[in-house]
């Protein structure tokens, strides 16, 4: 026959063994989680350095192939009645960019100054739809200029069609022109190459 105290032993047996079961549950479990958090944390790594990869890579023909300001160039060619021409002879005319957002030159008899703006990326290949001119986009304005009488008319109405182009100037690059190449070249959208320019010297 069983007497009480064989039953408490046989109950707190069967409590150590519940109570052994559990912690090894308990211990299995913990385990599997640091496992999971091991590789989703190799995994976030991973990705957060593809992320650092892509946002720092240098955006292609976004810087100009030289700065503007402190340059100074000599005109060779216009655009004058639709078409582009070159200097009447013993004729020069002078553009220099300041470093304070300022433009000035002689024009072939009168002397002229404005302010020059460029703005966006350089662009080195012009979109194919039409919508973006290759170059870096510019704008000319408060263009002034001095009033003395040219000894010919011809310098009088070549320093006019210069100055009157100015200001209609979208963009601007640095290539291959009439000239020869690292031209100076001034364009608009709808009238294409207005003004190229050598360095001076």
């Amino acid at each position: 026959m069983s007497t009480l105290s064989d039953l408490g032993f046989v109950v707190r047996s069967v409590w150590r063994v519940v109570a052994f079961s559990v912690v090894l549950a308990v211990s299995a479990a913990c385990a599997a989680n640091g496992a999971s958090d091991t590789t989703e944390s190799a995994d976030a790594g991973e990705t957060t350095s593809g992320v650092e990869s892509t946002t720092t890579a240098p955006e292609p023909g976004s810087e100009p192939p030289l700065e503007l300001a402190g340059t100074s160039w000599t005109v060779t060619h216009y655009q004058s009645a639709g078409a582009i021409t070159n200097l009447w002879p013993d004729t020069v005319i002078t553009l220099q960019f300041g470093t304070s957002g300022t433009i000035s030159g002689n024009a072939g008899c009168n002397d002229y100054t404005a302010a020059y703006q460029v703005s966006g990326p350089y662009v080195t290949e012009p979109d194919p739809l039409g919508d973006e001119e290759q170059g870096q986009g510019m704008e000319i304005s408060d263009l002034t200029f001095t009033e003395k009488a040219c000894e010919s008319a011809n310098v009088m109405e070549q320093e006019t069609e210069y100055l009157e182009l100015l200001p209609r100037v979208e963009y601007w690059s640095l290539g291959e022109g009439f000239g020869g190449e690292n031209s100076l070249l001034l364009r608009s959208v709808d009238d294409g190459l207005l003004i190229e320019a050598s360095p001076a010297g």
